[in-house]
């Protein structure tokens, strides 16, 4: 049995990661947002060698915008941003979301 790669990725996980999870404000006729709701049961119980941030953010394109950016001049190790969707009950994987209502751009 080969323990080298072992070792590898054990000393791998042992070095400070950097994790940014954002999510959103409640919208149109939510009193919460799932991708709040998801990112603070995520957060509750987190290995010692990952610093995390987590940000809400507003679900104005532009205002969202904006504090993305500034929060992304930090050079974080992953980037995980979590949305809810009103026509689905499931969770769904994405690279690049895409929301194509008419108040984006």
């Amino acid at each position: 049995m080969n323990f080298g790669s072992r070792k590898v990725l054990f000393q791998q996980q042992l070095i400070m990661k950097k994790i940014l999870i954002t999510a959103f404000e409640p919208f149109d006729i939510w009193s919460s947002n799932s991708s709040w709701l998801t990112l603070v049961e995520l957060t509750k119980e987190l290995p010692d060698f990952v610093e995390i941030t987590t940000r809400l953010y507003p679900v104005a394109f532009d205002k969202m915008q904006e504090r993305l950016a500034k929060d992304l001049e930090t050079e974080f190790d992953v980037c995980l941003h979590l949305g809810q969707s009103a026509g689905t009950s499931h969770l769904h994987l994405e690279v690049l979301a895409k929301n194509i209502a008419s108040d984006n751009r």
